[in-house]
């Protein structure tokens, strides 16, 4: 530890008061005459709880006293996330959000209940960079479409608006030029709309395009596919054509011979479906087509003509008792719930690629904190929210489209921590976690990661990868995740440690539980576990997590029944 001494601050020898800068960035001014003293705690957030002085004094003879002076600090709840750059010391990127210098480097807590993560995550569109679309949404506002969609307060209708808006928004951050057409139709086609070279300057009349479609009338898929049909093939410019077709029914109008609309109205019928596929026909050679249902009510078996992404080899009918229509079919998607139909909108042409984690290295301090190396998964907390316009694997942008508060979402990770740390899959994530003093939650997450647990009855979660865990003092639970390959340090039954595999072997049998087990010995002769997909035959499962114990040798095991005596040596948790 540092010693204070006149050198390290000012002396004032009128008032006889020495000022010190502490460690922990306050300021402490003892007065030599009175003994009287000041401290002025550090701004911001401290790091620490209490600052302790340990002092000497002595009298004119010489004798001498110690004693200490422990100064207690405010301590507050700190939220800090990093960037999905490597958080690590000689980083000069600042953090995302932190308010306590440093505000780069590595991600560190202070005394409090502390919530740190490491990456804010996030996803990028890319469809083909660089290239250009001429892209047509179809959307039924029939009827039906006021109907109830299988997201709770949401009818179909609007399920569809939030979902093309949340399409919208990623598309005119595309980097190539892409023109976009809205046909909204139901009986005959209510509105056609079109916009050249969209950026986020049209967004509004997007937004109102979409607002103003109102669920009224039959289904007419014709007249939908003609307007499409004109506008695609009015386009001179060579760029790719997609289209996507959104219907929660069936056809039930057409446009006759004289161009007028036709049919029962309430049903489909033989002309009905004959003069949808023909439209269909001449529509399909010149775009994708992707068709998507919504909701229970809409026939898979008609809509299949309907989409030509995945065109099969056979040829469709489907037969009335005036006739049999026939064609190719291709494989529709049929959705219920807002994540399902955001999912259909993302598929062919359109995807996303998950931005990769960081390196970070991450320090919790003292207090009882949730950690998590990589980003949070917010996917579960935007499918309930089906207006917001992110995309899957949006990570901390979920939480800033919701405007919620820092103290909102600091409540919102503490109590949802386990399906925050879900992975996602992106790449990168090699972290070093200490959690120091106090009960703290870690997930390491993607990627190789070494975590500390420190001192305090902590759970280590090492998620996918080949991690490094070391529980530190305490009683901690180190919890083992399919694809991982978790390496334990300091495994101590005597100290209450256990070791979580149910999220791999979800039985309540020991027996059972047991037949999902495997032990060997590494290279350098530990004991490993080996954890199988199938309990009743390893042979036809898959090895699908290990876990190496630093401190168990294989020999210890004995010549026979290893597993048993593995199992005697280490407090297993499978339910």
């Amino acid at each position: 530890d540092e010693v204070y001494n006149t050198s390290s601050g000012g002396y004032n020898s009128t008032t006889t008061t020495l000022t010190i800068a502490t460690h922990e960035g306050g300021t402490l001014a003892v007065n030599f005459s009175t003994g009287a003293y000041t401290y002025t705690a550090p701004t911001g957030t401290p790091l620490v709880a209490n600052e302790v002085f340990t002092y000497t004094i002595m009298d004119a003879d010489g004798d001498t006293a110690t004693a200490n002076l422990t100064v207690n600090l405010p301590v507050h709840d700190m939220l800090v996330v990093g960037t999905n750059a490597d958080d690590v010391t000689g980083q000069t990127i600042d953090h995302h959000i932190d308010h306590y210098s440093p505000l780069d480097g590595p991600i560190t807590g202070g005394g409090g209940n502390d919530v740190l993560v490491g990456d804010i995550g996030g996803a990028n569109n890319i469809v083909q960079p660089g290239q250009n679309y001429n892209i047509s949404l179809i959307v039924d506002s029939s009827g039906s479409m006021d109907k109830d969609s299988g997201t709770a307060g949401y009818t179909r209708m609007e399920l569809a608006q939030a979902a093309l808006k949340n399409l919208a928004d990623q598309l005119v951050g595309h980097d190539g030029t892409i023109n976009l057409q809205i046909i909204d139709f139901d009986s005959n086609v209510v509105a056609n709309t079109s916009w050249s070279n969209i950026t986020s300057a049209n967004l509004s009349a997007i937004y109102t395009a979409i607002d103003n479609m109102v669920a009224e009338g039959a289904t007419n898929y014709e007249a939908g596919f003609n307007a499409s049909n004109a506008w695609l093939s009015s386009q001179t410019n060579g760029y790719e054509n997609i289209t996507f077709f959104l219907t929660d029914g069936n056809p039930t109008y057409y446009i006759n011979s004289y161009g007028n609309v036709a049919g029962p109205g309430k049903v489909t019928d033989y002309y009905t479906m004959l003069n949808s596929v023909e439209a269909f026909a001449l529509l399909s050679p010149i775009t994708h087509v992707e068709a998507i249902g919504i909701g229970s009510e809409v026939n898979e078996n008609y809509l299949k003509f309907f989409d030509n992404t995945d065109v099969t080899t056979e040829t469709g009918s489907v037969s009335f008792w005036n006739g049999t229509v026939t064609g190719p079919v291709g494989q529709v998607e049929i959705v219920h719930t807002a994540e399902e139909l955001s999912a259909a909108l993302q598929h062919g042409s359109l995807e996303y690629t998950l931005l990769g984690a960081g390196d970070d290295h991450l320090a919790s301090g003292d207090g009882d904190d949730v950690i998590f190396g990589d980003s949070v998964h917010t996917d579960a907390l935007a499918d309930a929210n089906p207006s917001l316009t992110t995309a899957d694997g949006a990570g901390w942008e979920v939480f800033e489209k919701l405007g919620w508060t820092e103290q909102q979402i600091t409540d919102y990770i503490k109590a949802n921590h386990s399906t925050l740390a879900t992975e996602s899959g992106r790449t990168g994530g090699n972290d070093t976690i200490d959690g120091g003093a106090g009960n703290d939650i870690i997930y390491g997450q993607e990627g190789n990661d070494v975590i500390n647990g420190g001192e305090g009855n902590d759970l280590l979660s090492g998620g996918t990868g080949n991690n490094i865990l070391n529980g530190g003092l305490g009683a901690d639970t180190f919890v083992i995740s399919k694809g991982g390959h978790d390496t334990i340090q300091d495994y101590n039954k005597g100290q209450l440690d256990k070791v979580d595999i149910s999220s791999i072997v979800k039985v309540t049998d020991d027996a059972v539980a047991k037949t999902y087990l495997g032990v060997e010995q590494n290279a350098n002769g530990k004991a490993v576990l080996d954890i199988y997909d199938n309990g009743s035959d390893h042979s036809a499962g898959h090895l699908v997590a290990t876990v190496t114990f630093d401190n168990i040798h294989y020999s210890d095991l004995g010549s026979i029944h290893q597993l048993d005596s593995l199992l005697g040596a280490v407090d297993i948790n499978h339910s």
